[in-house]
């Protein structure tokens, strides 16, 4: 019979990234290359002079520049010329159906994570995938509780895997 996988009952807070690589929206089209190389991303949000969110800058953008202006003439661009503004984004407290749905609505494999006007983390569709797998793993365990990393669960899970033996 087929494994059966399910979307875990957390929150973007749970899973996001919280060392978050941001590109400056004055940079050149060549800075933003050497970021795409360097940590091998999909994307970056993009902030202003001031640090605030102004958009986002995806892989799948950049290359699309290479198919309508000679390869001479791409990196006289900045950034902001290519970006996508305003940014799609999420909150911490959105559940991880809510960002698949944003991710699919958006077309997007990423999204930054704010609160009130800060950036406080990104979310990957591998982020969820790697979620779906450790609450998989989970279920499969023998014990009572599937201890993350650091220790134990966050109380969320600690809560769910209560409600689910009792």
């Amino acid at each position: 019979m087929a494994k059966m996988y399910r979307l875990p009952l957390t929150y973007v807070k749970d899973i996001m990234s919280r060392d978050v690589v941001v590109a400056r929206a004055d940079d050149g089209l060549d800075r933003l290359m050497e970021m795409f190389g360097e940590h091998g991303y999909h994307g970056f949000p993009v902030v202003d002079d001031k640090g605030k969110l102004v958009g986002i800058a995806r892989d799948s953008d950049m290359l699309r520049m290479f198919t309508s202006q000679s390869a001479s003439s791409i990196f006289h661009n900045r950034i902001k010329d290519i970006m996508r503004s305003p940014p799609a984004t999420l909150k911490p407290g959105a559940s991880i159906t809510e960002a698949l749905h944003s991710m699919f609505d958006c077309y997007t494999r990423f999204m930054p994570v704010v609160e009130g006007a800060d950036i406080v983390g990104v979310i990957t569709r591998g982020d969820i995938i790697k979620s779906i797998a450790e609450e998989d793993r989970c279920d499969d365990a023998a014990t009572d509780v599937c201890e993350e990393p650091g220790g134990m669960p966050p109380p969320e899970k600690q809560r769910m895997r209560k409600k689910v033996r009792d």
